[in-house]
């Protein structure tokens, strides 16, 4: 199997992970609200619990779709550069992007211990959890968005040759 290949399987596998993850902690998010809305209106006491735990599967849910999304090219871009574009132009593209994703990755995993000690000196109200556990989430989200960028580039580069050295169409689609 080639470096492509393994390279690309590897970010599909963890895009699926991530996927059916952010998946259900929506849904359980949603079942949550559902939950405590019946509390609330029909047994005139909703669980307090429920309202902080919909908030924590909506933070997991949220940054682990943000992954998603930036595996799948689904994030905002500020300067599309289609593939019938100049080689160059594409590869300046992929390399301004990786460089961005890369500082604001390592800035968010520099700062993220101090992040998590703060965080779990402190439990939430209602169901007592650690909220360093919560915080987790942060760090995880940016080492896999940078996981995954430099695997975008390095697939781009690969791409280089396949193209025979210039500007063709060869499918780089993560």
């Amino acid at each position: 199997m080639s470096l492509s290949r393994t390279l690309s399987a590897f970010a599909n596998a963890i895009n699926v992970v991530l996927l059916w993850s952010a998946g259900l902690l929506t849904i359980a998010m949603i079942l949550l609200i559902v939950l405590q809305i019946i509390g609330r209106y029909l047994l005139a006491e909703a669980p307090a619990w429920t309202e902080e735990a919909a908030r924590f599967a909506m933070v997991w849910a949220g940054l682990l779709g943000g992954v998603v999304a930036f595996h799948t090219d689904a994030d905002p871009v500020l300067t599309p550069v289609g593939r019938d574009k100049p080689f160059w132009l594409r590869r300046v593209q992929a390399w301004a992007r990786t460089i961005c994703v890369a500082i604001f990755s390592i800035v968010i995993l520099y700062y993220s211990p101090g992040f998590i000690g703060r965080a779990s000196l402190h439990v939430s109200e209602a169901l007592g959890w650690n909220l360093g556990m919560v915080g987790a989430i942060v760090p995880i989200y940016a080492a896999l968005i940078l996981v995954l960028a430099a695997i975008k580039l390095l697939l781009f580069e690969q791409s280089r040759g396949e193209e025979g050295g210039g500007g063709g169409g060869v499918s780089v689609d993560l």
